[in-house]
């Protein structure tokens, strides 16, 4: 099921419509649930890339299921990575680790 919906994703990203937030947030949860850390960081990476937000719903699913797989670098540069985006475009953004 997690392969259709990445094809799915794709043939969005290709043809449209143009994927969203919400559609990132399911495919990361999916790979998430599914203990495919580094899927869902590819995905998170891509949005990312593609100009959405880090927000309240992907960042707090990210920052459990990474602390229990002891992959907090990975999270902390993916955020280091956003924010300076974000905050040339006079968006001021923050995010807080409980790990």
């Amino acid at each position: 099921m997690l392969q259709e919906s990445e094809d799915l994703l794709a043939k969005m990203v290709e043809k449209g419509p143009t994927p969203n937030d919400i559609t990132y947030n399911a495919m990361i949860r999916g790979f998430f649930q599914s203990s495919n850390i580094d899927k869902a960081i590819q995905l998170l990476n891509a949005m990312v890339d593609r100009g959405l937000s880090l927000n309240a719903t992907n960042t707090s699913i990210v920052e459990d299921l990474l602390a229990a797989d002891g992959s907090e670098g990975k999270f902390i540069g993916l955020v280091d990575k956003a924010l300076p985006k974000h905050q040339s475009k006079g968006i001021v953004s923050s995010v807080e680790l409980d790990v």
